[in-house]
């Protein structure tokens, strides 16, 4: 039921906003040599090129189950 009620919800998602706040240095960068986000155990959060690259992943995949 569940699964029936995302791909129901996902019909209306065509779009989103992501925020950063840009005041704020990232001491990581995010590369080839960054951790998976499982293996993520650094105590400060993932840089926010690391979120965008896997909500664009995660965002392709689902497209291309749509």
């Amino acid at each position: 039921m569940q699964r029936y009620l995302l791909h129901l919800a996902t019909h209306d998602v065509v779009g989103f906003d992501s925020v950063d706040d840009e005041s704020k240095t990232e001491s990581h960068i995010f590369n080839l040599d960054s951790p998976r986000p499982a293996n993520w155990t650094l105590e400060d959060n993932p840089p926010y090129s690391y979120y965008l690259y896997y909500t664009y992943a995660n965002m392709t995949v689902l497209n291309h189950l749509r």
